[in-house]
């Protein structure tokens, strides 16, 4: 499990989001994801945009995957649990 250290909690687990969604987070109190588990060991789990879940629904190989998962960055689980999230299905 990825780790960080957040001014406000400390150490604290994270959540993975897109680069919109982490701009989102950043810029407000709320914000819309869709919330993906992926097979891959390190990142079991990410939060995306619309955009960015219909990119990852057509990736086929690993090279893209990878590519794709170096774009995504981490909060604070804490921080992230206490915005209002809108999840999307």
């Amino acid at each position: 499990m990825a780790y960080v250290i957040c001014p406000k909690h400390g150490g604290s687990g994270v959540y993975m989001l897109c680069p919109h969604v982490l701009r989102d987070f950043f810029a407000g109190d709320s914000f819309a994801c869709y919330h993906v588990t992926t097979n891959e060991f390190l990142v079991p789990k990410i939060e995306l945009c619309a955009d960015c879940r219909t990119e990852w629904m057509k990736l086929q190989s690993e090279d893209e995957i990878d590519d794709f998962l170096d774009r995504i960055g981490p909060v604070c689980g804490r921080c992230f649990r206490e915005k209002q999230v809108i999840e999307l299905t």
